[in-house]
């Protein structure tokens, strides 16, 4: 998956990311409230400050991903793999 694809999505409130590839992509400072981040690949992403409330990380892969100061308020993260998430 390309950055522009992504940002283009972003930039349109177009948050599903089901099923896709975001490994490594920074998330940082970004309201993505509702997003569906479902089965996702969200390896060393960085979700830095983000607003994640009632964002949904169902089966997605978030190891070694960044949350640090992010909102994670009614968060999804059923069968998540978490390890070495930063929180």
């Amino acid at each position: 998956m390309n950055d522009e694809y992504i940002e283009s999505k972003l930039e349109s409130k177009d948050f599903d990311f089901e099923n896709e590839n975001l490994a490594s992509f920074d998330f940082s400072g970004r309201d993505l409230r509702c997003a569906n981040f479902k089965n996702a690949n969200l390896f060393n992403a960085n979700f830095e400050g983000c607003d994640l409330r009632r964002a949904i990380f169902k089966d997605a892969w978030v190891t070694g991903s960044n949350f640090k100061n992010a909102i994670l308020l009614g968060v999804d993260f059923t069968e998540c793999n978490i390890e070495d998430a930063i929180v």
